[in-house]
Order: structure tokens, then sequence, then C-alpha cells
């Protein structure tokens, strides 16, 4: 599988549209189209912002596999304690962490929603001016 095509069936698994990736990674529809249309591969400095928007390691979008995780030894510790946890506990940890997540996706979508805001902001300022050029000079 290349990478373009593992790119797209993380997107048809995540439910995403190409205009969803555009509007999150900031690359442009037409070059995402290209990608899908001709079966070619974003360049390498286009991954690192495709992987951030999916949530996935470039590991996984370029060979389809994840590394064996590095877990450190604090990390070690923490399982530890969970595993000393009755199931109660654990729910209120995982509950913890789902929260935290949701926090981060909705402070990321924010972000793009403010960027895309902006930009349309822009357009429409630039627009008005050409209006009001054309209305002087015609």
């Amino acid at each position: 599988m290349t990478i373009s095509q593992r790119l797209f069936e993380i997107m048809k698994e995540k439910k995403l549209s190409d205009a969803d990736l555009a509007r999150g990674t900031g690359i442009s529809a037409n070059t995402i189209g290209d990608w899908r249309r001709k079966g070619t591969n974003p360049s390498a400095d286009k991954i690192p912002c495709i992987c951030n928007f999916l949530d996935i390691s470039t590991d996984f979008l370029l060979m389809g596999k994840e590394r064996a995780p590095q877990i450190p030894e604090s990390m070690n510790e923490l399982f530890e304690v969970y595993e000393t946890l009755d199931k109660a506990g654990r729910a209120i940890v995982l509950a913890k962490a789902y929260e935290e997540q949701r926090s981060k996706l909705k402070r990321l979508s924010k972000v793009n929603e403010a960027e895309i805001a902006e930009e349309i902001m822009e357009l429409a300022s630039q627009n008005a001016a050409e209006l009001s050029k054309s209305k002087h000079h015609g």
C-alpha cells in the first residue's frame, strides 16, 4: 500500500473528507485532490502536519505499522499504580484521559475555525477593495 492509499484509508476510517484535511493542515484542496486522482504521495514536508492532524505516527503513515513504543521509566510506575486500581478507579482514570483528549481536539478545532474566519474576512476585505476600485474607475 502506498502512502497516499494509506492516507485516504485512514481518512475514510475517521470519516474525514479532503476538505477536512485541507482545513486541518493548511494544505490546498487541489494538492490533496491530486494525490487522490494521480495516486501520488505527499511530499516529505507535508507528512508531519498530516500525521499531527490525523493523530497518527509518521511510522504508521509511511510504513503502515507502529514502532514498538519506548515507555519511559516514569510511565512504568504509573502503569503499576493503575494496575492496583479497582474497576471504578480505572474507569475514573480513563474518563479523565478521554476528557483531556476531547479538550485538546476542541482547542485544535477552535484554532482552525479562527484561522478560517480570519481568511474569510481578509478575502472579503480584498473583494470589497476591488469592487470599490472598479466603481471609481468604471
